[in-house]
């Protein structure tokens, strides 16, 4: 006699929640399709919300969050979730829903609450830059350029008071030429430096140091932020230890390390050229 096993899941959909005995996911976006790794996909025009999450509950040990579509039929089980991978991006897609994050509930064990999203509870060990609820803010009205040399630095000013724990700036046009070798770059010093060198600062006017928050001087005017380079479309500079208190209307400068740190005396920065233009997003908590 063949005896076969059935596996009775319950499950229930409420207030943009999906919820089990095993795992809860309190994120959802509409139109949005998260760009992180995609384990397994199940194709199937009876595919819903809830079968998608019965198949992430059977991989549950790499399942951590999911991508739907009924209209297409497709469920996309995730290996990543917006919550733990924050650097990974949501692409707007039509008809796409995003679930997650895709935690056991063991992993909330002690996590915090954010005070922007009551619903929302993230592991203790991350920080507040990983908040459910903080979303990219535009700090410019018009577009912020910078060159690098002659003290010729963008501004831009805070639109409103809070605490930042990242800023983001968004390519728009242009670039920069580091002395007499050919090669453009957007935030670095390639050819002279290697392509993961950065030399971007962000300061205050009384030129303190905001991003990177490692100390920087003349002598080592560059470095390195993991997954960007020197021609990346978008830079962010994240402050995990210790936010930045902003005030409303505070002004912010945009730097190239090798005009910040020209004395007057320092000739590296005589034959550059070029200008930047870039966007200016802050991230608060």
């Amino acid at each position: 006699m063949k005896i076969s096993k059935r596996v009775l899941i319950a499950v229930y959909f409420c207030l943009g929640q999906i919820k089990s005995q095993e795992i809860t996911f309190t994120d959802t976006l509409r139109n949005k399709r998260f760009t992180g790794e995609v384990i397994k996909i199940f194709s199937d025009s009876k595919v819903n919300h809830i079968s998608c999450l019965t198949h992430c509950l059977a991989a549950k040990k790499t399942c951590k969050s999911i991508n739907v579509n009924e209209k297409m039929g497709k469920c996309e089980l995730l290996g990543q979730s917006k919550l733990m991978d924050d650097h990974l991006e949501m692409k707007s897609d039509e008809g796409w829903i995003y679930y997650g994050p895709g935690e056991t509930p063991e992993k909330y064990n002690g996590c915090k609450k954010s005070k922007m999203g009551p619903q929302f509870c993230y592991p203790k060990e991350r920080n507040g830059k990983h908040f459910k609820d903080s979303v990219w803010e535009r700090q410019n009205e018009r577009v912020v350029c910078f060159e690098n040399k002659d003290n010729r630095y963008g501004k831009f000013h805070l639109q409103r008071k809070g605490r930042v724990v990242a800023f983001k700036l968004d390519y728009v046009s242009g670039y920069l030429n580091l002395g007499l070798l050919p090669g453009q770059t957007y935030w670095g010093a390639y050819p002279y430096k290697e392509e993961q060198f950065i030399g971007i600062i962000i300061c205050d006017d009384r030129y303190d140091i905001i991003v990177p928050n490692i100390k920087l001087k003349a002598s080592k005017r560059y470095y390195t932020v993991p997954n960007y380079l020197h021609n990346s479309k978008e830079l962010v500079l994240e402050i995990p230890e210790s936010p930045y208190d902003g005030d409303k209307g505070k002004e912010l400068q945009i730097w190239h390390s090798e005009d910040f740190f020209d004395n007057g005396f320092d000739l590296r920065e005589k034959d550059n050229s070029g200008k930047i233009c870039v966007n200016v997003y802050a991230k608060f908590v």
